[in-house]
């Protein structure tokens, strides 16, 4: 249901974002201590609701291994129009059903586990928990709802 909702909003032209998400860089370089004059290879980050790309040239200028994935088919097409280099690590899937490698050293979600109901959270962030590398960190943000 909600990924017919965001195809709607992705192929109306809407959140075709350009910029990264502010919060996400603050987050990232504090929890991973980086020290922003010197290149750091921080291994596999994946991003759960990529959309058209915004986060990715933050993560690209990082030299991060990057994969991504996003419901909505037009997200991804304008994504892969950006960055066509991508082309393997960019899917279109639900996150019930995306298909995880392991030991990912960061994962970032931007409120795509908001709009999902209490039991498919538990069952997406126990997927998310397991293919973490050691020392890995999650990155969510997460918006309430009301109903």
């Amino acid at each position: 249901m909600h990924s017919n909702k965001w195809e709607v909003i992705y192929s109306s032209g809407k959140q075709m974002n350009k910029w990264p998400w502010s919060d996400l860089i603050s987050l990232y370089m504090r929890t991973r201590g980086i020290n922003t004059s010197v290149k750091h290879k921080h291994g596999k980050i994946l991003e759960i609701g990529c959309g058209s790309g915004n986060n990715f040239g933050f993560f690209e200028s990082l030299e991060l291994e990057y994969y991504g994935f996003d419901v909505s088919p037009t997200a991804i097409q304008s994504f892969l129009e950006r960055y066509p280099y991508l082309g393997e690590n960019l899917h279109c899937s639900e996150l019930e059903s995306y298909q995880f490698e392991s030991d990912y050293n960061t994962i970032v979600d931007r409120a795509t586990l908001t709009h999902m109901d209490c039991e498919k959270i538990k069952f997406a962030l126990n997927r998310i928990f397991k293919v973490l590398a050691p020392g890995g960190i999650f990155i969510g943000e997460q918006n309430c709802i009301k109903t």
